[in-house]
Protein backbone atom coordinates (compact mmCIF):
# COMPACT_ATOMS: atom_id res chain seq x y z
CA UNK A 1 0.00 0.00 0.00
CA UNK A 2 1.23 3.24 -0.97
CA UNK A 3 1.00 6.23 1.15
CA UNK A 4 0.88 8.84 -1.76
CA UNK A 5 -2.63 9.96 -3.17
CA UNK A 6 -4.48 7.38 -0.73
CA UNK A 7 -7.69 9.39 -0.77
CA UNK A 8 -7.83 9.11 -4.47
CA UNK A 9 -6.34 5.45 -4.35
CA UNK A 10 -7.70 2.00 -6.00
CA UNK A 11 -8.35 0.72 -1.98
CA UNK A 12 -10.50 3.94 -1.14
CA UNK A 13 -12.70 3.15 -4.27
CA UNK A 14 -12.98 -0.30 -3.50
CA UNK A 15 -13.88 0.15 0.21
CA UNK A 16 -16.71 3.04 -1.10
CA UNK A 17 -18.28 0.18 -3.62
CA UNK A 18 -20.60 -2.11 -3.03
CA UNK A 19 -18.95 -4.64 -5.43
CA UNK A 20 -15.24 -5.42 -5.54
CA UNK A 21 -13.31 -5.16 -9.02
CA UNK A 22 -10.74 -7.54 -9.52
CA UNK A 23 -9.34 -5.78 -12.20
CA UNK A 24 -9.23 -2.11 -10.27
CA UNK A 25 -6.89 -2.91 -7.62
CA UNK A 26 -4.59 -3.76 -10.45
CA UNK A 27 -5.07 -0.76 -13.05
CA UNK A 28 -7.03 -2.97 -15.61
CA UNK A 29 -5.41 -5.22 -18.13
CA UNK A 30 -2.93 -3.06 -19.46
CA UNK A 31 -1.76 -2.40 -15.39
CA UNK A 32 -1.80 -5.86 -14.77
CA UNK A 33 0.81 -7.00 -18.39
CA UNK A 34 2.67 -3.47 -17.68
CA UNK A 35 3.74 -5.18 -13.93
CA UNK A 36 3.77 -8.77 -15.08
CA UNK A 37 5.02 -8.74 -18.80
CA UNK A 38 9.06 -7.68 -18.29
CA UNK A 39 9.84 -9.89 -15.89
CA UNK A 40 8.01 -12.57 -17.75
CA UNK A 41 10.09 -11.57 -20.44
CA UNK A 42 13.15 -11.80 -18.52
CA UNK A 43 12.55 -15.34 -17.06
CA UNK A 44 12.03 -16.75 -20.80
CA UNK A 45 14.84 -15.36 -22.33
CA UNK A 46 17.02 -15.85 -19.11
CA UNK A 47 16.25 -19.43 -19.22
CA UNK A 48 16.27 -20.01 -23.42
CA UNK A 49 19.54 -18.13 -23.63
CA UNK A 50 21.41 -18.25 -20.19
CA UNK A 51 22.55 -14.85 -20.82
CA UNK A 52 22.20 -11.71 -19.13
CA UNK A 53 21.87 -9.60 -22.54
CA UNK A 54 18.97 -10.45 -24.40
CA UNK A 55 17.01 -10.86 -20.70
CA UNK A 56 17.71 -7.41 -19.36
CA UNK A 57 17.20 -6.15 -22.64
CA UNK A 58 13.95 -7.45 -23.35
CA UNK A 59 12.70 -6.05 -20.49
CA UNK A 60 14.06 -2.81 -20.47
CA UNK A 61 12.51 -2.52 -23.79
CA UNK A 62 9.03 -3.51 -23.21
CA UNK A 63 8.85 -1.62 -20.09
CA UNK A 64 10.07 1.51 -22.45
CA UNK A 65 7.30 0.92 -25.05
CA UNK A 66 4.82 0.43 -22.71
CA UNK A 67 5.44 3.98 -21.11
CA UNK A 68 6.15 5.37 -24.67
CA UNK A 69 2.47 4.13 -25.52
CA UNK A 70 1.13 5.67 -22.15
CA UNK A 71 2.89 9.26 -22.80
CA UNK A 72 1.46 8.74 -27.17
CA UNK A 73 -2.22 8.46 -25.52
CA UNK A 74 -1.68 10.78 -22.26
CA UNK A 75 -3.05 8.51 -19.89
CA UNK A 76 -1.56 7.64 -16.25
CA UNK A 77 1.87 6.72 -15.76
CA UNK A 78 1.01 5.59 -12.51
CA UNK A 79 1.23 1.72 -12.85
CA UNK A 80 3.67 1.77 -15.94
CA UNK A 81 6.17 4.26 -14.62
CA UNK A 82 6.03 2.87 -10.67
CA UNK A 83 6.89 -0.73 -12.75
CA UNK A 84 9.32 1.15 -14.88
CA UNK A 85 11.70 2.17 -11.97
CA UNK A 86 11.54 -1.56 -10.53
CA UNK A 87 12.44 -2.89 -14.07
CA UNK A 88 14.71 -0.26 -14.61
CA UNK A 89 16.78 -0.82 -11.10
CA UNK A 90 16.91 -4.55 -11.66
CA UNK A 91 18.27 -4.30 -14.94
CA UNK A 92 21.28 -1.81 -13.78
CA UNK A 93 22.17 -4.49 -10.61
CA UNK A 94 21.94 -7.41 -12.74
CA UNK A 95 24.03 -5.98 -15.64
CA UNK A 96 26.41 -4.78 -13.27
CA UNK A 97 26.93 -7.33 -10.92
CA UNK A 98 26.47 -10.06 -13.95
CA UNK A 99 24.21 -11.99 -11.62
CA UNK A 100 20.52 -12.63 -13.34
CA UNK A 101 19.40 -12.90 -9.53
CA UNK A 102 19.31 -9.71 -8.69
CA UNK A 103 16.88 -9.04 -11.19
CA UNK A 104 14.83 -9.60 -8.16
CA UNK A 105 16.84 -7.97 -5.76
CA UNK A 106 15.41 -4.89 -5.40
CA UNK A 107 11.69 -6.49 -4.74
CA UNK A 108 13.16 -8.31 -2.29
CA UNK A 109 14.69 -4.90 -0.79
CA UNK A 110 11.46 -3.15 -1.32
CA UNK A 111 9.36 -6.20 0.51
CA UNK A 112 11.15 -6.51 3.04
CA UNK A 113 11.15 -2.94 3.95
CA UNK A 114 7.34 -2.65 3.79
CA UNK A 115 7.00 -5.89 5.45
CA UNK A 116 9.23 -4.75 8.41
CA UNK A 117 7.77 -1.28 8.56
CA UNK A 118 3.93 -2.01 8.63
CA UNK A 119 4.83 -5.25 11.44
CA UNK A 120 6.76 -2.78 13.74
CA UNK A 121 4.19 -0.34 13.41
CA UNK A 122 1.11 -2.96 14.19
CA UNK A 123 3.29 -3.73 17.46
CA UNK A 124 3.77 -0.12 18.25
CA UNK A 125 -0.02 0.42 18.59
CA UNK A 126 -0.33 1.86 15.04
CA UNK A 127 -1.57 -0.52 12.76
CA UNK A 128 -1.24 0.57 8.99
CA UNK A 129 -5.16 -0.35 8.33
CA UNK A 130 -6.32 1.84 10.76
CA UNK A 131 -3.55 4.93 10.14
CA UNK A 132 -5.27 4.64 6.33
CA UNK A 133 -8.74 5.07 7.66
CA UNK A 134 -7.57 8.54 8.66
CA UNK A 135 -7.81 9.28 5.21
CA UNK A 136 -10.27 6.96 3.41
CA UNK A 137 -12.77 7.93 5.65
CA UNK A 138 -11.51 11.11 7.16
CA UNK A 139 -11.28 9.15 10.93
CA UNK A 140 -9.74 11.64 13.61
CA UNK A 141 -6.03 10.91 13.82
CA UNK A 142 -5.36 7.88 16.57
CA UNK A 143 -8.45 7.02 16.93
CA UNK A 144 -7.71 3.63 17.57
CA UNK A 145 -6.25 4.78 20.99
CA UNK A 146 -9.37 6.83 21.70
CA UNK A 147 -11.56 5.28 23.99
CA UNK A 148 -14.00 7.83 24.22
CA UNK A 149 -14.43 7.81 20.41
CA UNK A 150 -14.52 4.18 19.91
CA UNK A 151 -17.10 4.22 22.38
CA UNK A 152 -18.93 6.76 21.23
CA UNK A 153 -18.98 5.33 17.77
CA UNK A 154 -18.90 1.47 18.65
CA UNK A 155 -15.95 1.57 16.95
CA UNK A 156 -14.58 -2.12 18.28
CA UNK A 157 -15.55 -4.08 15.90
CA UNK A 158 -13.99 -1.90 13.43
CA UNK A 159 -10.50 -1.46 15.10
CA UNK A 160 -10.41 -5.12 15.59
CA UNK A 161 -11.22 -5.39 11.43
CA UNK A 162 -8.34 -2.91 10.99
CA UNK A 163 -5.74 -5.12 12.84
CA UNK A 164 -6.28 -7.96 11.40
CA UNK A 165 -6.25 -6.33 7.74
CA UNK A 166 -2.68 -4.61 9.33
CA UNK A 167 -1.20 -7.78 10.01
CA UNK A 168 -2.90 -9.20 6.24
CA UNK A 169 -0.70 -6.72 4.77
CA UNK A 170 2.22 -7.28 6.74
CA UNK A 171 2.16 -10.95 6.11
CA UNK A 172 1.95 -10.68 2.43
CA UNK A 173 5.13 -9.25 2.47
CA UNK A 174 6.94 -11.69 4.96
CA UNK A 175 5.47 -14.63 2.65
CA UNK A 176 6.69 -13.10 -0.34
CA UNK A 177 10.23 -12.29 0.99
CA UNK A 178 10.43 -16.03 2.95
CA UNK A 179 9.38 -17.77 0.00
CA UNK A 180 11.94 -16.21 -2.39
CA UNK A 181 15.16 -15.15 -0.09
CA UNK A 182 16.17 -18.80 -0.46
CA UNK A 183 16.00 -18.89 -4.36
CA UNK A 184 17.57 -15.44 -4.51
CA UNK A 185 20.83 -16.74 -2.10
CA UNK A 186 20.45 -19.73 -4.82
CA UNK A 187 20.92 -18.05 -7.83
CA UNK A 188 17.62 -19.52 -9.14
CA UNK A 189 16.39 -17.06 -11.63
CA UNK A 190 13.89 -19.20 -12.93
CA UNK A 191 12.57 -20.19 -9.78
CA UNK A 192 12.27 -16.55 -9.24
CA UNK A 193 10.71 -15.69 -11.71
CA UNK A 194 8.10 -18.20 -11.43
CA UNK A 195 7.69 -17.08 -7.85
CA UNK A 196 7.37 -13.25 -8.63
CA UNK A 197 4.32 -14.01 -10.78
CA UNK A 198 2.82 -16.46 -8.38
CA UNK A 199 3.28 -14.23 -5.05
CA UNK A 200 2.37 -10.69 -7.22
CA UNK A 201 -1.14 -10.21 -8.09
CA UNK A 202 -2.90 -13.24 -7.01
CA UNK A 203 -1.96 -12.74 -3.47
CA UNK A 204 -1.97 -9.21 -3.47
CA UNK A 205 -5.62 -9.13 -5.08
CA UNK A 206 -6.28 -10.92 -2.28
CA UNK A 207 -5.32 -9.02 0.53
CA UNK A 208 -7.03 -6.43 -1.49
CA UNK A 209 -10.20 -8.68 -0.85
CA UNK A 210 -9.97 -9.50 2.59
CA UNK A 211 -9.42 -5.76 3.08
CA UNK A 212 -12.50 -4.88 1.29
CA UNK A 213 -14.36 -7.37 3.19
CA UNK A 214 -12.88 -6.52 6.64
CA UNK A 215 -14.02 -2.93 6.58
CA UNK A 216 -16.49 -2.36 4.27
CA UNK A 217 -19.54 -3.09 6.46
CA UNK A 218 -18.24 0.15 8.51
CA UNK A 219 -17.62 2.54 6.23
CA UNK A 220 -19.47 6.12 6.99
CA UNK A 221 -23.23 6.55 5.58
CA UNK A 222 -23.77 9.56 3.93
Amino acid sequence: MKPENLPNSFMQKQLDSDNFDILETVGGWRGMLESTLPGLVFVVLYALTHQLKYPLGGALALTAVFMGLRMLEKKSLTYAFSGAIGVAIGVAWAWFSGRGENFFAFGLITGTAYGSVITIANLIGFPVAAMALCLFWNLPWKWWKNTAYIAEHNANKLLRAARIVSWIWAGLFILRVGIQLPFWLAGNVTVLGILKLILGIPPFVLCVWLSWVLLRPFRPQG
